[in-house]
């Protein structure tokens, strides 16, 4: 991705195929597909981990193409300072994950597992949330200025009360 331009839209498609790949979601009803217990470590395999944190850390650039992760587990993943704007979670389950100051801006959760994640300081400008499981959400510092929540389930009132902002953002009790 540094040392090609021209081959940097490949590399970003070709490193989210292979997370979406070796690390699909579960499916509904089975074994993890609700809430993990506390000591249950991430499924998440060491390759599809290391594809994914290449994602988190990447500069972008104005030709960097959509990144689709739509499907995945995630669970469990601690993504410091991650550069995730723009990218659609779609149908996937980030149960109990970590995103400390992320930048998240207008990613789309369209019904995403987000059970226990941990936005701290994260960037969640513009982000839709339709039909997204979030109870148990931490939104310690979050800026959630204009974002979609108003059909999310499990968020509460008293889950923003330690937001930074949330200025134009839609909720359920809206």
């Amino acid at each position: 991705m540094k040392d090609s331009p021209y081959d940097r839209p490949a590399v970003i498609e070709t490193l989210a195929s292979f997370v979406r790949n070796v690390s699909p979601a579960p499916e509904n009803g089975s074994v993890g597909a609700g809430r993990l217990a506390r000591t249950v470590e991430s499924p998440v395999s060491n390759p599809a981990r290391a594809a994914f944190e290449v994602i988190c850390r990447r500069n972008t650039t104005k030709d960097d193409p959509k990144i689709d992760l739509r499907g995945c587990d995630l669970r469990g993943m601690y993504c410091e300072d991650a550069n995730l704007a723009g990218v659609d979670f779609s149908n996937s389950h980030l149960g109990q994950s970590h995103f400390p100051r992320a930048d998240m801006r207008n990613a789309h959760f369209m019904r995403t597992k987000l059970y226990d994640v941990w936005f701290t300081e994260a960037d969640l400008s513009g982000s839709g949330f339709p039909e997204a499981e979030m109870a148990g959400c931490m939104f310690q510092n979050a800026v959630l200025d204009g974002a979609n929540l108003c059909v999310a389930r499990g968020i509460t009132e008293d889950s923003l009360q330690i937001a930074k902002s949330y200025e134009g953002a839609e909720f359920p009790w809206m």
